[in-house]
């Protein structure tokens, strides 16, 4: 996962992924599909990745007049995302579609919601954030945010050389990658809510 800096005052360099887009980029695939609403499954407040994902949701969601349901998982792992989707579905809950801060919070959800007796993508479609190696091999192939892994860390090593080999010349940069969503079998048209 990339790191956004704090705003330090000084002069480093990093490398990053547009995560409000990917946020956006999530919300408007389901959008796309035809759900009205939607339930943001968060990480813990805190993650500035967290953060910017679901601003790119709720900009998304305003656009085109859908509502989205926020809860929050207390870690970014599978355990959590279970948690936290058994607890809204205890609650009364009722989705056509989730989005996950990552996929590991996908992954759980899905655990959740089919010991609910729901169906992945027929009752609720999901998309996870990250497209870890996993989410293509899942039981039900996960729709996700890709990062640009690899050249995320060839940026990053090439800007780390290139300051160790000249640090006097080297100029500092701030490189952001832009994310892409994959489509996979966890995603379909909107059908009716279920409870």
């Amino acid at each position: 996962m990339s790191r956004r800096l704090p705003q330090t005052g000084q002069d480093v360099c990093s490398v990053a992924v547009d995560d409000e887009l990917g946020g956006r980029l999530a919300a408007e695939h389901v959008i796309g599909l035809g759900h009205r609403s939607l339930v943001w499954l968060a990480g813990p407040a805190d993650i500035p990745q967290v953060h910017d994902r679901g601003a790119g949701i709720a900009k998304a969601a305003r656009s085109a007049t859908v509502t989205v349901t926020r809860i929050e998982a207390g870690q970014m792992t599978a355990a959590a995302g279970q948690a936290a989707m058994e607890a809204a579905l205890a609650s009364g809950l009722s989705l056509t579609a989730l989005v996950c801060a990552n996929d590991l919070l996908a992954l759980g959800a899905i655990r959740a919601l089919r010991a609910h007796g729901l169906s992945i993508p027929e009752d609720v479609s999901v998309v996870g954030y990250d497209d870890i190696e996993f989410a293509a091999n899942a039981a039900v192939p996960l729709t996700s945010v890709r990062q640009p892994k690899y050249e995320m860390g060839y940026s990053a090593a090439k800007l780390i050389i290139g300051e160790c080999e000249d640090p006097s010349s080297h100029v500092h940069q701030t490189v952001q990658f832009q994310p892409q969503l994959v489509a996979r079998q966890s995603t379909a048209p909107a059908a009716p809510a279920v409870a």
